[in-house]
């Protein structure tokens, strides 16, 4: 009996784990604009994503074919995606208004 009380604590402190992180999470209709670089990941086949001054990762839903270099310096405004199911377990995903090189 005690053994599943314990085993039971724990499995509610991992489900709840989410509540405990740091990290602010942008509202839906937030904007967000920072000023970074194309990067090509080499996973799953291969993607390119972005990464910002600070090392932050987005995947976005797309990046112009002219802008598809690695370590291409980019300028960024943007919005957080929806959350959806995706195979891709790498960076934030987000949806781009403007891009372009800086």
């Amino acid at each position: 009996m005690r053994l599943t009380i314990i085993i039971l604590a724990f499995l509610l402190a991992a489900c709840s784990a989410n509540s405990l992180t740091t990290e602010k999470a942008s509202e839906p209709g937030e904007r967000i604009e920072f000023t970074g670089r194309v990067i090509h990941v080499e996973l799953e086949g291969g993607f390119y994503g972005i990464e910002d001054q600070a090392g932050h990762h987005y995947l976005p839903d797309h990046i112009p074919p002219a802008l598809r270099r690695d370590g291409q310096p980019v300028r960024v405004k943007a919005r957080p995606a929806p959350p959806a199911a995706g195979f891709r377990m790498w960076g934030r995903r987000i949806l781009i208004e403007e891009i372009s090189a800086p």
